[in-house]
């Protein structure tokens, strides 16, 4: 019995032990880089061109509701300086005409946020394809065994491919722009 229990834990520490040299030696050829993803984004050139087209529309929304916002309140204004002096039908109908346009604001504002929400998430989804691709290729063509998020590394031993990557994505983008 108890040569028994002594060639189990022998078989157990044996296995314990080339395991431990099978993982040495493997993690030994492996090759790792790391990517500050963030970084990356905000420093490609189609993210700060997408940006500033999705703020000139943000500020486009914003004009048109300020707009709105002051023609209520003119008409606001006009009602409640004429209120004593109006018919009760007239008085009826520029109350009619202020809740249309309140109604016609919260409209126009929920529908332009949903617009600029969607316009920003497929512009976002569409940019982190863009760098997933090139950083997969270049994991591809460099020979890379694992690319990792710089923000889910503690230590590493392995290459910052951040500004790589972000030459790659600019270099790209010129390249588009001189053949269109």
């Amino acid at each position: 019995m108890k040569n028994g229990i002594r060639f189990l834990m022998g078989l157990a520490i044996a296995g314990i032990f080339c395991m431990v040299l099978t993982g040495t030696s493997f993690a030994q050829n492996i090759k790792v880089g790391y990517v500050n993803f963030v970084k990356v984004f905000y420093s490609y050139n189609k993210t700060q061109q997408d940006m500033k087209k999705w703020q000139t529309d943000q500020t486009t929304q914003d004009n048109n509701l300020t707009s709105l916002q002051n023609e209520i309140k003119t008409l606001q204004d006009n009602y409640n300086k004429q209120k004593n002096l109006l018919k009760p039908a007239e008085a009826k109908k520029e109350k009619t005409a202020i809740r249309e346009k309140l109604n016609e604001l919260i409209s126009l504002e929920n529908n332009a946020n949903q617009k600029l929400t969607h316009e920003k998430d497929a512009m976002i989804t569409e940019l982190k394809t863009k760098i997933d691709d090139i950083v997969k290729n270049f994991a591809q063509k460099e020979k890379y065994d694992l690319i990792l998020d710089s923000q889910a590394v503690l230590y590493s031993s392995g290459d910052n491919l951040t500004n790589q990557i972000i030459s790659i994505l600019n270099q790209g983008e010129t390249k588009t722009k001189t053949t269109k």
